[in-house]
């Protein structure tokens, strides 16, 4: 599990941070926004994935066998996770940079994490 930051700490944090390097400017506040909005999303897309696997059974009829389709958390999971690294990028955060700012310290090992990698 990660270390809980509000939306509110983690954008102050954000904006601080990029203002320390000479970064900031008004217009990257959307970009932090779909930042927080990308991390909400994720957040609920592993609780979904946790909850409901990683495949669901769309069959209506219980009589009938199992039809079984992608969890369609997966794929927003994905591409959450593939839009919140070009939004650090057009942020210019690195992922050390990410880490000073407490992004991606795990307090102890997720466990969405280790029921996939196996």
């Amino acid at each position: 599990m990660y270390m809980r930051i509000s939306n509110e700490k983690l954008e102050k944090s954000i904006k601080e941070f990029l203002i320390s390097k000479g970064n900031y400017n008004e217009s990257d506040d959307i970009l932090i926004n779909e930042l927080l909005f990308n991390i909400a999303l994720i957040k609920q897309c592993k609780v979904d994935i946790k909850n409901e696997g990683y495949k669901i059974n769309i069959t209506q009829n219980p009589d009938k066998e199992p039809y079984y389709v992608r969890n369609q958390s997966v794929i927003v999971y994905t591409n959450c996770m593939k839009e919140l690294k070009s939004l650090f990028q057009a942020l210019g955060i690195s992922p050390r940079e990410r880490s000073k700012l407490s992004l991606e310290l795990p307090d102890k090992d997720d466990e969405f994490e280790k029921d996939f990698s196996k």
